[in-house]
């Protein structure tokens, strides 16, 4: 038993340990399956690559697998393991459970279980390290748990659930952090309306999820106000895809806001399916429909990123496309395909380094105006976001600031 042990959690370091830093500008999927066997629905070892935007394998960082630590997933699942990036973290949801256990996401998770199956949060930094301490035993009951998102030490927690009262409390939108054996449901669950939950994302500070439940919350919903932690929070409709929007019957996994216009990654098999466009003239208020891009891969597409003008997304086939948006039918190009029996779910393009700079010339403080008597100093609080997603990157920071004259 003592030599099972020790090995368990050597292999645990190595995984951390032989991790480069991820280089800025490359591209991350999270990669389903070690290709040993094909794909099955029993539970699963997930891989996160880093690659060049032109499908170079740069490195392959292996999840845990064993001990306390350990990540799976469901092998054959269409909407687990999406990726996210921000505040300098990649994170990703999973399983408490050992490669090749009964699929994992049907399993109850429920506080009074005498064995709940955890749903955990991985967090890796831009270093490579992997912290998979969140393992929540009241999330997404019965259910897949499909994606997180983090900002400090805040996690919001998307996915789906079960049948049953129990199972539907632990629904939605889900809020908890790092490190934590608990979350707190922030949407209404108790009547199991918003079941359906995807992508879990934020851009310019506000949060967003999209969901495929029912039809007033189908599409693209901003969810209360900032980022909430706690409360009922109401959703708001951004765009609708249930029968009737526009486009309808558009499932969408992922998405990201640019500037005015919001793209989202289609899962429909037929020509609604793809990179789907919208764009706002009112700031966001109202969006209206524009084109689908493209339906690149049959089956559609499950997670897009954006990298200046260039998107990449990942297609239902498992492979890596990248393109521009040059109106309907740009073309796309198969940039990587996942190994034989595995399949390349979540992307997300590396943000630029931050911290460690010094940033010179002149700074907008949104019109402030103020004075500093003899030597005082201001303090100063702010964030800095990636200028193409309106992600966090670092933030928010406090810093000390001594005027140097003038007016």
């Amino acid at each position: 038993m003592k030599r099972v042990l020790t090995t368990s959690i050597a292999l645990s370091a190595l995984s951390a340990a032989f991790a480069a830093p991820f280089t800025p500008g490359n591209l991350v999927v999270t990669q389903i399956g070690d290709g040993a066997a094909a794909l099955t629905a029993f539970a699963t070892p997930v891989f996160l690559v880093e690659m060049t935007p032109a499908g170079a394998i740069v490195q392959t960082i292996p999840m845990p697998t064993t001990g306390a630590s350990q990540f799976t997933c469901r092998g054959t699942s269409t909407s687990e393991v999406h990726l996210n990036v921000n505040d300098n973290k990649f994170t990703f949801a999973g399983y408490d459970a050992a490669v090749g256990a009964a699929d994992p996401s049907i399993a109850s998770n429920l506080s009074t279980d005498a064995t709940p199956m955890r749903r955990v949060i991985a967090v890796v930094d831009m270093n490579g390290n992997i912290d998979t301490t969140t393992r929540m035993v009241d999330t997404n009951s019965g259910g897949s748990v499909r994606s997180a998102v983090i900002n400090g030490t805040d996690l919001w927690i998307s996915g789906t659930n079960g049948n049953g009262a129990a199972n539907f409390l632990t629904s939605g939108i889900r809020y908890a952090t790092v490190g934590a054996s608990f979350s707190t449901g922030i949407t209404d669950t108790a009547t199991g309306n918003l079941t359906n939950m995807r992508n879990v994302g934020i851009f310019g500070g506000q949060l967003y999820i999209g969901s495929f439940s029912g039809t007033t919350y189908n599409g693209i919903n901003a969810v209360g106000t900032g980022l909430p932690t706690s409360g009922v929070q109401p959703l708001v409709n951004k765009v609708n895809t249930a029968a009737g929007g526009s486009p309808a019957s558009t499932g969408c996994y992922d998405f990201i806001f640019t500037g005015n216009a919001l793209y989202a990654a289609s899962d429909q098999s037929t020509t609604l399916g793809g990179l789907v466009k919208w764009t706002t003239a009112d700031g966001g208020a109202t969006w209206n429909f524009q084109y689908i891009i493209n339906n690149i891969a049959t089956g559609g597409i499950r997670s897009l990123a954006l990298s200046g003008s260039t998107f990449y997304v990942t297609g239902a086939n498992g492979t890596v496309y990248s393109g521009q948006d040059l109106g309907v039918g740009s073309t796309f190009t198969a940039v990587a395909a996942a190994p034989t029996n595995t399949t390349y779910r979540g992307i997300k393009v590396v943000p630029a380094a931050t911290g460690g700079g010094t940033i010179s010339g002149s700074v907008d403080l949104n019109g402030y105006v103020g004075t500093a008597p003899g030597s005082a100093t201001l303090n100063l609080e702010f964030s800095i976001l990636d200028a193409t997603t309106s992600a966090v990157l670092q933030g928010p920071t406090s810093v000390t600031v001594t005027p140097s004259g003038g007016s």
